[in-house]
């Protein structure tokens, strides 16, 4: 009996709601800090206004993130890239010194209608 075929892995869509779970470096509580929340905030409302995803909710935990979005371009991992590296070269310039801020990669589940 022949091995299946590995499946492609599924493509972001545009117009569908998603949850994303980013994660710390070592889980290192970065958000715990007023500044570095204020941060990532700024940086999801960038995203809105940027046009690429609708926000329905978002959470900011001590060592990640939870958001719940619509996503308005056909790409979830640029989108989630840019927010991480934009949130990281942030929280940098105030953490001298600081190296990693976010685990590679993310979480993300897409929602049925």
């Amino acid at each position: 009996m022949p091995s299946p075929r590995p499946q492609p892995l599924p493509r972001s869509t545009q117009g569908t709601h998603y949850v994303v779970t980013a994660v710390t470096y070592g889980r290192v509580p970065w958000l715990r800090d007023p500044l570095y929340a204020r941060i990532a905030r700024h940086e999801i409302e960038t995203c809105e206004r940027q046009g690429w995803l609708r926000s329905e909710a978002w959470v900011l935990m001590p060592d990640r993130v939870h958001w719940l979005f619509e996503l308005r371009v056909p790409m979830l991992g640029q989108v989630v890239q840019t927010f991480k590296s934009q949130t990281a070269r942030a929280i940098r310039g105030h953490a001298r010194g600081a190296g990693s801020i976010w685990q590679a990669g993310y979480m993300d589940r897409r929602l049925r209608p």
